[in-house]
């Protein structure tokens, strides 16, 4: 019974590497190098307060959002 244990943790473990070797080496195509030549730094600003923008709305949007509680019996 150990023994079945430990092989799904070594799987686990071995897809879990899996997934992030892909998603780090797919993460230079997502990243040119020359970002710096084609955007300036008003449109860097202004691309940086609407993700802050986004991510305040939709936490307010989860924070405002009421979860219905089971009453104990």
């Amino acid at each position: 019974m150990r023994i079945l244990g430990l092989v799904g943790l070594v799987l686990a473990l071995l897809s879990v590497g899996f997934v992030v070797k892909k998603q780090a080496s797919g993460q230079d195509a997502f990243m040119p190098s020359d970002v710096g030549a084609t955007s300036s730094k008003h449109d860097t600003d202004v691309r940086n307060r609407q993700v802050q923008q986004h991510i305040q709305r939709s936490l307010d949007t989860t924070m405002g959002t009421s979860r219905d509680v089971p009453s104990e019996p």
